[in-house]
C-alpha cells in the first residue's frame, strides 16, 4: 500500500510527491524540472537524477520498451530511462532546477 503525500509551497512553486503513479511522474515532467530519487534495479541503491520531458524532441524509439520511462537528464544533457515504479520521490520546482 503506497501512500501519496504531496506538499505544494506556492511562493517558491515546489511540489514533492513520494511513490508518485506513473501518471503523476508525467505530467510533472510535461510541464518542467523534476529532481527523481529512485532505486537502481541492478544493485538496489538509490539515485538522484534531474530531468525533464518538457522542451526536448521526442524520445528516441531505441528506448520504446514496455515499462520503461525515458527522459531528458538535465546534468548528462542526454536521454535516460528507468522503471517508474522505482521512483520513491519526485520533488518539482522549476525555478530552482529542483535541490
Amino acid at each position: 500500500d503506497k501512500s501519496i503525500n504531496i506538499r505544494e509551497n506556492n511562493v517558491l512553486g515546489i511540489i514533492e510527491i513520494t511513490n508518485p503513479t506513473i501518471e503523476q511522474i508525467y505530467q510533472q515532467l510535461r510541464t518542467s524540472i523534476c529532481t527523481l530519487f529512485f532505486y537502481k534495479i541492478t544493485n538496489g541503491t538509490y539515485r538522484r537524477m534531474v530531468c525533464t520531458l518538457k522542451d526536448h524532441e521526442p524520445v528516441p524509439n531505441r528506448y520504446n520498451k514496455p515499462g520503461i520511462m525515458v527522459v531528458w537528464d538535465m546534468e548528462a544533457n542526454n536521454w535516460r530511462s528507468f522503471y517508474p515504479q522505482r521512483i520513491f520521490k519526485l520533488i518539482r520546482n522549476e525555478q530552482t532546477r529542483a535541490q
